[in-house]
Protein backbone atom coordinates (compact mmCIF):
# COMPACT_ATOMS: atom_id res chain seq x y z
CA UNK A 1 0.00 0.00 0.00
CA UNK A 2 1.06 3.66 -0.75
CA UNK A 3 1.18 6.42 1.85
CA UNK A 4 -1.96 7.65 0.12
CA UNK A 5 -3.68 4.41 0.33
CA UNK A 6 -2.83 4.41 3.44
CA UNK A 7 -4.15 7.39 4.45
CA UNK A 8 -7.36 6.93 2.51
CA UNK A 9 -7.91 3.30 4.42
CA UNK A 10 -7.57 5.21 7.82
CA UNK A 11 -10.27 8.20 6.68
CA UNK A 12 -12.70 5.87 5.31
CA UNK A 13 -12.23 3.44 8.79
CA UNK A 14 -12.64 6.70 10.63
CA UNK A 15 -15.93 7.53 8.58
CA UNK A 16 -17.29 4.10 9.27
CA UNK A 17 -16.37 4.00 13.11
CA UNK A 18 -18.06 7.32 13.02
CA UNK A 19 -21.53 6.76 11.84
CA UNK A 20 -21.40 3.56 13.85
CA UNK A 21 -20.88 5.77 17.04
CA UNK A 22 -23.17 8.36 15.95
CA UNK A 23 -26.14 5.77 15.48
CA UNK A 24 -24.97 4.08 18.77
CA UNK A 25 -25.54 7.37 20.14
CA UNK A 26 -28.89 7.96 18.88
CA UNK A 27 -29.75 4.46 19.93
CA UNK A 28 -28.64 5.50 23.56
CA UNK A 29 -30.19 8.62 23.64
CA UNK A 30 -33.76 6.84 22.77
CA UNK A 31 -34.08 4.70 25.31
CA UNK A 32 -33.91 6.84 28.78
CA UNK A 33 -34.17 3.43 30.88
CA UNK A 34 -30.56 1.90 29.05
CA UNK A 35 -28.29 5.20 28.76
CA UNK A 36 -24.77 4.20 28.70
CA UNK A 37 -26.06 0.80 27.32
CA UNK A 38 -24.01 1.05 24.08
CA UNK A 39 -20.91 2.66 26.06
CA UNK A 40 -21.27 -0.76 28.59
CA UNK A 41 -21.37 -2.86 25.87
CA UNK A 42 -18.84 -2.18 24.00
CA UNK A 43 -16.60 -1.98 26.71
CA UNK A 44 -17.78 -5.56 27.45
CA UNK A 45 -17.46 -7.15 24.15
CA UNK A 46 -13.99 -5.47 23.65
CA UNK A 47 -12.81 -7.38 26.92
CA UNK A 48 -14.46 -10.64 26.16
CA UNK A 49 -12.91 -10.47 22.37
CA UNK A 50 -9.68 -9.86 23.74
CA UNK A 51 -9.85 -12.99 26.16
CA UNK A 52 -11.26 -15.43 22.97
CA UNK A 53 -8.14 -14.11 21.29
CA UNK A 54 -5.70 -15.17 23.63
CA UNK A 55 -7.70 -18.49 24.53
CA UNK A 56 -8.56 -19.54 21.00
CA UNK A 57 -5.99 -18.18 18.71
CA UNK A 58 -7.38 -20.07 16.05
CA UNK A 59 -10.50 -17.75 15.58
CA UNK A 60 -8.18 -15.32 14.08
CA UNK A 61 -9.11 -11.94 16.33
CA UNK A 62 -7.05 -9.96 15.45
CA UNK A 63 -6.61 -6.40 17.15
CA UNK A 64 -8.58 -5.28 13.54
CA UNK A 65 -10.96 -7.52 13.68
CA UNK A 66 -11.75 -7.20 17.47
CA UNK A 67 -12.01 -2.83 16.57
CA UNK A 68 -14.65 -3.76 14.06
CA UNK A 69 -16.65 -6.17 16.12
CA UNK A 70 -16.65 -3.44 18.81
CA UNK A 71 -17.76 -0.35 16.54
CA UNK A 72 -20.49 -3.04 15.41
CA UNK A 73 -21.60 -3.67 18.59
CA UNK A 74 -22.70 0.12 19.03
CA UNK A 75 -25.60 -0.57 16.60
CA UNK A 76 -27.08 -3.59 18.02
CA UNK A 77 -30.39 -2.24 19.22
CA UNK A 78 -30.45 0.56 16.43
CA UNK A 79 -33.95 -1.16 15.61
CA UNK A 80 -35.71 0.08 18.92
CA UNK A 81 -35.86 3.45 16.99
CA UNK A 82 -39.11 1.43 15.35
CA UNK A 83 -40.48 0.09 18.63
CA UNK A 84 -43.44 2.30 19.74
CA UNK A 85 -42.38 4.77 23.05
CA UNK A 86 -45.04 2.94 24.96
CA UNK A 87 -42.86 -0.40 24.54
CA UNK A 88 -39.70 1.00 24.90
CA UNK A 89 -40.17 3.32 27.62
CA UNK A 90 -42.95 1.22 29.39
CA UNK A 91 -41.42 0.41 33.27
CA UNK A 92 -41.59 -2.98 34.76
CA UNK A 93 -42.25 -6.23 32.33
CA UNK A 94 -43.88 -6.07 29.18
CA UNK A 95 -47.16 -8.16 27.85
CA UNK A 96 -46.94 -10.97 25.49
CA UNK A 97 -48.05 -8.69 22.99
CA UNK A 98 -46.03 -6.41 23.84
CA UNK A 99 -42.71 -8.42 23.60
CA UNK A 100 -43.67 -10.02 20.17
CA UNK A 101 -43.82 -6.50 19.60
CA UNK A 102 -40.12 -6.18 21.22
CA UNK A 103 -38.52 -8.74 19.65
CA UNK A 104 -39.08 -7.46 15.84
CA UNK A 105 -36.45 -4.99 16.52
CA UNK A 106 -33.59 -6.89 15.43
CA UNK A 107 -35.47 -7.11 11.90
CA UNK A 108 -35.80 -3.03 12.14
CA UNK A 109 -32.41 -2.90 12.87
CA UNK A 110 -31.27 -5.14 9.62
CA UNK A 111 -33.16 -2.91 7.60
CA UNK A 112 -31.11 0.02 9.09
CA UNK A 113 -27.81 -1.77 8.38
CA UNK A 114 -29.07 -2.59 4.86
CA UNK A 115 -29.51 1.10 3.98
CA UNK A 116 -25.71 1.80 5.10
CA UNK A 117 -24.63 -0.50 2.71
CA UNK A 118 -23.62 1.79 0.57
CA UNK A 119 -22.15 3.92 3.06
CA UNK A 120 -19.89 1.76 5.01
CA UNK A 121 -16.87 1.28 2.92
CA UNK A 122 -15.34 -2.08 5.00
CA UNK A 123 -17.40 -5.05 4.09
CA UNK A 124 -16.34 -6.95 6.76
CA UNK A 125 -16.99 -4.27 9.46
CA UNK A 126 -20.60 -4.10 7.22
CA UNK A 127 -21.17 -7.67 7.49
CA UNK A 128 -20.27 -7.59 11.65
CA UNK A 129 -23.04 -5.05 11.34
CA UNK A 130 -25.37 -7.42 10.00
CA UNK A 131 -24.73 -10.23 12.04
CA UNK A 132 -24.60 -8.60 15.48
CA UNK A 133 -27.91 -6.73 14.58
Amino acid sequence: MHADEIDNHDVSRETDEGILETLGLVTDLYNRESRGHVKRIRKYAQVLLKHVADLCPEYGLTEERIRKIVSAVAIQDIGEIAIPDNIIMKPGILTDHELKIMKTHPLHGCKVVESLKPIISDPELFRYCYEIC
